[in-house]
């Protein structure tokens, strides 16, 4: 009887072996389909960066739909002055992301067409070579392993201590300025909620040089006291510079500035406000 038992405990300790290294070979395979992904994934079109020192945003007819099922935006029509604050606003699966993604040339419509345009009456067809007039805070948690000051120089290199501070004052981030530039966090803000997370986003994004700030869902994560009108003013006293921001819900939007619009993207033409 014991040999037998020690037969079967060498029988089943191999099998208990390959049991642990299936989670490794499931991940294996999705890493793999994923890097299959990126290989099939058609490059952009190459060019010169077309770079303007002042940037706005006009819509002209577009219609975008994922499938012949679902159509996201149907005609829509719209002009994001120079300067100007606009809130896109619109219910859970409205088109605020979409329309972000048209302008960042991510997607292109099934009809009409984006443009930006500078105060010297030029204007360029949205593309990868227009993107770097934009800078974008997506939703979700953008932070990487390092320290706070490592986070804020990836937005912008040059930029001095004091730039990085007075980002962190005006994207509401004083928690940081406490904590000091050099405070470590981890990957995905290990160590940060989730709303101290997408300052420090926001922080990052106001250093990049561009004419266009896009924050998508940008008090989602974020308690009220934390007013989003203190976000994009800063931002566009330079008349060069202006801000569009998505939304879920109307009370957020309804706080915005005198100078704002609100967008529904469902909506034919968006009105003004």
């Amino acid at each position: 009887m014991i040999a037998f038992i020690q037969l079967v405990g060498q029988i089943q300790g191999p099998f208990r072996e390959i049991t642990r290294y299936i989670p490794i070979i499931v991940n294996s395979i999705t890493a793999c389909d994923r890097l299959m992904e990126l290989q099939e994934t058609p490059a952009e079109p190459e060019g010169d960066a077309i770079r303007l020192h002042t940037g706005g945003i006009r819509i002209n007819n577009v219609t975008y739909a994922y499938d012949t099922h679902r159509t996201i935006l149907h005609q829509l029509n719209f002009d994001f002055p120079i300067g100007s604050i606009t809130a896109i606003q619109g219910e859970t699966g409205a088109g605020k992301t979409t329309l972000i993604r048209l302008i960042l040339a991510l997607v292109k419509p099934q009809d009409g067409s984006l443009e930006i345009y500078d105060n010297r009456g030029e204007s360029y067809a949205v593309s990868p070579q227009t993107r770097c007039n934009l800078v974008y805070v997506p939703q979700g948690n953008t932070i990487f392993s390092g320290t706070i000051r490592d986070n804020l120089l990836l937005g912008n290199p040059s930029a001095t201590e004091e730039q990085m501070l007075e980002a962190l004052r005006t994207a509401c981030a004083e928690f940081a300025i406490e904590r000091g530039l050099d405070a470590a966090c981890g990957e995905l803000g290990a160590g940060l909620s989730e709303g101290q997370a997408q300052r420090i986003s926001i922080a990052r994004a106001l250093l990049r040089d561009g004419c266009i700030l896009l924050l998508d869902e940008p008090c989602c994560e974020t308690d009220a006291s934390s007013s989003w009108t203190k976000l994009p003013a800063p931002w566009t006293t330079r008349p060069s510079r202006n801000c569009c921001t998505g939304f879920s819900n109307g009370q957020t939007a309804a706080r915005q500035s005198s100078s704002s619009h609100i967008v529904r993207p469902s909506s034919t033409t968006a009105p003004n406000s």
